[in-house]
């Protein structure tokens, strides 16, 4: 019974199935695909297609609900139920059926196409600066909807104002601000009152200076811009700023780092045309065809034009008011003159040369009413009374008296064989002064001094103004040289040391005149920042040595050299022993004890001056320590020199202002340590330096066989 049972089941579903087919069939026919090109034989079961399931025959959708067949509809008539279900009228029953679109598609005018489903009505993001872009009410499709007139710009997907409502959105000119009107859909202008004219950093405002006007903020200049509504820093100062101004040394105070009380004297020197005969010192003969009336006295050539050799000071005053000057010479005649604020003047001595060793009064004593820097030129560049041009020439910055001392040890030079001997000059400056000289080298004795034998000691007398002058003994065995003796006195003393004309090194071109006034020990530095002389005329790549000697204060001196100088970094020296050695670059030297540095010119027949004619040759220079380096200089450069330069030794960064105009040519970094160097050509004539940070100050010059070199100054404070 079950099995006829099941098979009248299935015989009924059987004939209920082929009745709904046939409706599905016709259906097919219309178009040979639904919704546009799907095949019914695709996954989507269709609620009228044939049902194998015999227990429910209703029309199926895809969602799991049926059709509303209440619902009238065109047969062949399709719609959109939602974003991804499509509907549609049956072509035969006119009954309604849906069905689920594809994956990645949605509805759209009764279609499945390619698409992603969007949330009813969610605003998408900007369609424009002024659209929104909007998802439907069924999410199968977006719009593109205006912002509305009171927030017209689309930002960050949303439709919002112009701006702020009355929002102050910055400055649109030096007078006017950029405002945003009542309701915030665009912008204005608006002219600031006249209580706060100017529009600076989005804001109406007072000034807050008078333009053009200059203050110190901290240790800065600043000075008010054409607007009177900014201060600007101008200027940073090394030694603190008062009155609008960098605060230098108390250019009042004459025991500060100038002086206003200063002794020079002549030394001897060779005029143009006359030299030494190589057999003076033999058979008493000069060369008289070039020095007509020269006589050899103690194996030197005399001759009258050495009498005629000009001879002066470059006084410079550093301060804004005039500045008067007082020259005395051994004769008790005065010069005076004035020095404008400021600036400097050459001032022509009349000739005194100190010769050979003696003893005499002729120096020059200068006096100013307020501080100076001083320094002497032995001699002027081509002035002598002939009008015959000067070859040889040096200068020293003199130091004031209350920068002397009672302890020396003395800078020279090797006598090189060409019959030039080197000399030490002392100068009193008060009476009754006892003076012990004990040489490295025997000394000649002369008018009024007795001879010294090499490291014996003599004790002489000495007053205000006297000079005591002692060349080298050129009967001694050569190379005699005086670096290294000893100077002590009972009160202070001033020391030179000179050579009438020697050749840097032997051998190399014409001689030269050296001088330099000597720092007592206690003046001396630990550390120096070097700058070598810049080349004369130089061509092509290569440039001459400068020869430098270091000279130790103490016993147990070690030496050290930023770069490594080989066979100069870790020296030991012990008091008065001194390191030669050449180097064509800038260095630092450091030492555990005070040193002195003398740094030489080389003649211009140096191997490595070829090509540069016979422009310079020896010249030397005392190089001030770092710790007497200034923020400012007022020096003169002479006349009659082809080329005039100045080397500055300044912290790297250093802001350096020659003549109130920065100084842009690049300097040279000294590997390894924060230092620089600035190489700058000058003209005759009186300048002024000062910069953000103190440095040292080099000043030299060259000319056919003939050169000069001196520090800039020092600070002695």
């Amino acid at each position: 019974m079950r099995r006829l049972a099941y098979i009248l089941m299935a015989f009924s579903f059987i004939v209920v199935s082929t009745a709904c087919s046939d409706d599905a069939h016709q259906e097919h026919s219309d178009s040979g695909r639904l919704d546009g090109g799907h095949d019914v034989s695709d996954s989507r079961e269709v609620s009228d297609a044939p049902k194998t399931d015999a227990v429910d025959a209703s029309p199926d959708v895809t969602d799991g609900t049926d059709s509303d067949t209440s619902v009238e509809c065109t047969p062949g008539e399709s719609w959109c139920e939602s974003s991804t279900v499509r509907g549609k009228c049956s072509a035969t029953s006119g009954e309604p059926y849906s069905y689920e679109c594809n994956a990645n598609e949605v509805c759209q005018g009764g279609e499945c196409v390619e698409g992603e489903p969007c949330e009813p009505e969610a605003i998408l993001g900007c369609a424009d600066e002024q659209s929104l872009t909007v998802c439907n009410e069924i999410g199968n499709d977006t719009t593109v909807q205006s912002c509305p007139s009171d927030t017209p710009e689309c930002i960050n997907g949303a439709c919002t104002g112009v701006c702020e409502p009355n929002e102050v959105l910055g400055c649109i000119g030096e007078h006017t601000l950029s405002v945003c009107n009542d309701i915030g859909n665009a912008t204005e202008s608006e002219t600031c009152p006249t209580e706060m004219p100017e529009c600076f950093e989005g804001a109406c405002v007072a000034q807050i200076c008078t333009p053009g006007e200059r203050q110190c903020q901290g240790n800065q200049i600043v000075e008010c811009n054409d607007r009177g509504i900014e201060e600007v820093a101008i200027e940073q100062c090394a030694e603190g700023c008062a009155s609008a101004a960098c605060q230098f040394p108390d250019y009042t105070n004459c025991f500060a780092a100038v002086g206003c009380e200063f002794y020079a004297v002549e030394m001897p020197n060779h005029p143009a045309g006359c030299w030494f005969d190589g057999d003076c010192y033999n058979n008493a003969r000069c060369p008289l065809s070039t020095c007509p009336n020269a006589t050899c006295e103690n194996g030197y050539c005399r001759f009258p034009l050495r009498e005629q050799t000009a001879f002066g000071i470059a006084v410079t005053n550093p301060a804004d008011y005039p500045l008067s000057v007082t020259v005395t010479d051994s004769t008790g005649s005065t010069i005076q003159e004035t020095i404008a604020a400021g600036s400097a003047k050459l001032v022509s001595l009349p000739p005194q040369v100190v010769h050979d060793s003696m003893r005499s009064d002729r120096s020059f004593r200068i006096e100013t009413d307020g501080p100076a820097t001083v320094v002497q030129l032995n001699p002027e560049r081509g002035k002598l009374a002939n009008e015959m041009p000067m070859y040889t020439g040096d200068a020293s910055t003199l130091l004031a008296t209350h920068a002397l001392g009672m302890s020396y040890l003395v800078p020279s030079w090797a006598e090189t064989g060409h019959n030039v001997p080197s000399h030490l000059t002392l100068i009193g400056t008060q009476d009754a002064t006892s003076v012990r000289i004990t040489p490295t080298t025997a000394l000649a004795g002369g008018t009024n001094v007795p001879p010294v034998a090499a490291n014996a000691t003599t004790t002489l007398m000495i007053n205000q103004g006297e000079v005591i002058q002692y060349k080298l003994d050129m009967s001694s065995t050569p190379p005699a040289d005086l670096t290294g003796t000893k100077v002590q006195s009972d009160k202070p003393v001033g020391v030179f040391s000179a050579n009438d004309g020697l050749q840097i090194p032997a051998g190399t071109g014409s001689s030269d005149h050296i001088e330099a006034q000597v720092p007592p020990v206690s003046r001396w530095g630990d550390t120096y920042i070097v700058a070598k002389f810049q080349s004369a005329r130089v061509t092509g790549s290569t440039h001459e040595p400068d020869i430098y000697r270091v000279m130790a204060s103490q016993d147990n001196t070690t030496i050290s050299t930023q770069p490594a100088v080989a066979g100069v970094h870790g020296a030991q020296l012990d008091r008065g022993e001194f390191i030669e050695f050449e180097y064509r670059d800038d260095f630092e030297l450091s030492a555990n004890y005070s040193v002195l540095l003398s740094q030489f010119m080389v003649g211009w027949g140096h191997p490595q001056r070829l090509g540069t004619g016979d422009f310079g040759d020896p010249a030397m220079l005392l190089p001030t320590p770092n710790n007497q380096f200034r923020a400012r200089y007022v020096f003169s450069v002479p006349s009659g020199y082809a080329e005039n330069h100045i080397s500055v030794r300044a912290p790297t960064g250093t802001n350096l202002f020659l003549d109130d105009q920065p100084i842009n040519i690049a300097p040279q970094a000294i590997t390894g340590t924060p230092w620089s160097v600035w190489r700058v050509p000058v003209e005759a004539g009186t300048h002024r330096i000062r910069g953000s940070h103190p440095f040292g100050l080099d000043v030299y010059g060259y000319d056919a066989a003939v050169s000069y070199a001196y520090p800039g100054g020092a600070d002695f404070r």
